[in-house]
């Protein structure tokens, strides 16, 4: 299991007794660091991600914390963030990234490639005003807590070759 420390700027990984194993990261922009920890996943190899909203990118690390790559720079274009927050990989192991301030979400492969995006700043269907958390679900729907809206939206999967979240929304829970 892993977490982030806001605070002290770290990631720290547990095991399944809540054992403190080891720990990684430090305050500042460079590989391994990070300037505020919003999200941590890992796919099914134990790669871990993290997603560091001030910095603007999203880290790929070993299990044991060694750095692998990152993506992501400020923007609005695809594969650009302004305030990324929450992350979720599915079983393909893609990574999906809640872009608070471009109010859309972001899809990539493991190596950090631009897959899609949908979402626009809003309170409608489909728009967000700060999407935070995410999830995925074993049948590709993705699920997106938006805290300025104060609801969840659900998206559909898209083509099966893609499996792309689609709109319209099929469900929206208010909180």
């Amino acid at each position: 299991m892993y977490t982030t420390d806001a605070e002290l700027l770290n990631v720290q990984k547990f095991d399944s007794n809540g054992m403190f194993i080891t720990k990684w990261g430090s305050e500042g922009e460079g590989d391994g660091q990070f300037a505020w920890l919003e999200s941590v996943d890992n796919d099914s190899h134990d790669n871990v991600y993290v997603v560091d909203m001030n910095n603007e990118r999203v880290q790929k690390f070993t299990s044991d914390g060694q750095f692998i790559s990152k993506w992501g720079t400020g923007g609005d274009a695809n594969g650009e963030f302004r305030k990324p927050a929450g992350l979720t990989i599915d079983s393909s192991d893609n990574n999906y990234v809640t872009d608070q301030g471009n109010g859309r979400v972001q899809k990539f492969t493991t190596d950090g490639q631009f897959i899609a995006a949908w979402g626009t700043a809003g309170e409608g269907k489909g728009q967000f005003s700060e999407p935070e958390g995410i999830d995925v679900d074993n049948s590709g729907h993705v699920y997106v807590a938006d805290t300025g809206n104060n609801h969840v939206e659900v998206f559909v999967a898209g083509a099966a070759s893609t499996n792309t979240p689609t709109i319209p929304t099929i469900a929206t829970a208010d909180t």
